[in-house]
């Protein structure tokens, strides 16, 4: 499944949120309703600009209903580690701005 937030038709970006939309979409590649409930995780966990992929293989046992589990579980763990990664990348940019800030205040 993917989500990216796109700028609509016309739109420059500038004028705020609404000159955005969230265009995703998933593929089951046979195991029903998995990129589904994928692309569900991406949105309640609220990551954008992203593709999660959740592999599985058959190891010999029928799991039923329970591998929809194992997928959400999978892709919402990938998620949380995106957000978190993007916000120490946010967070570290904000100090060196403040490391520049103080240097040249001294």
């Amino acid at each position: 499944a993917w989500r990216t937030l796109s700028l609509k038709p016309g739109r420059t970006g500038l004028a705020g949120p609404d000159d955005f939309r969230v265009e995703s979409a998933s593929k089951d590649d046979g195991e029903q309703w998995g990129g589904k409930r994928i692309l569900g995780i991406m949105e309640k966990e609220g990551v954008s600009d992203a593709l999660v992929v959740v592999s599985r293989w058959y190891g010999g046992v029928l799991l039923g209903p329970v591998r929809f589990t194992h997928i959400e579980d999978c892709a919402r763990e990938v998620c949380q580690f995106f957000k978190s990664y993007e916000e120490v990348e946010e967070l570290i940019a904000r100090l060196t701005a403040l490391d520049d800030e103080l240097a040249a205040l001294r």
